[in-house]
């Protein structure tokens, strides 16, 4: 489960996660997921209290891309491919780049 999953289907998703941990079956639309879902926004998370309240980034997808230089990106690239190499898994990093 990716993050980009958890975007695109965040109700979906937390039920997915609910039936892996041995909670009861639950639909996308139950009281507890939406209340879930509308807790996990990175809205809701700023305006709390708690003490992930100050270090919450501003969230979605790709905005690492901001961060990183051409030079940063091709050398995460080249070691990525290296550590990935024969596990089986590949990943969606946006705008057509799958490895």
């Amino acid at each position: 489960l990716t993050y980009e999953e958890m975007v695109a289907d965040p109700a979906g998703n937390i039920c997915k996660i609910a039936k892996f941990i041995g909670m009861e079956d639950l639909e996308p639309d139950s009281e507890l997921i939406q209340k879930t879902v509308e807790k996990s926004t990175v809205a809701s998370m700023k305006a709390s209290s708690g003490v992930y309240a100050g270090n919450v980034r501003q969230g979605g997808i790709g905005n690492w891309r901001k961060h990183f230089s051409d030079e940063d990106s091709a050398l995460f690239d080249e070691e990525y491919r290296k550590q990935m190499e024969g596990v089986g898994l590949t990943y969606d990093f946006g705008d057509g780049l799958v490895m």
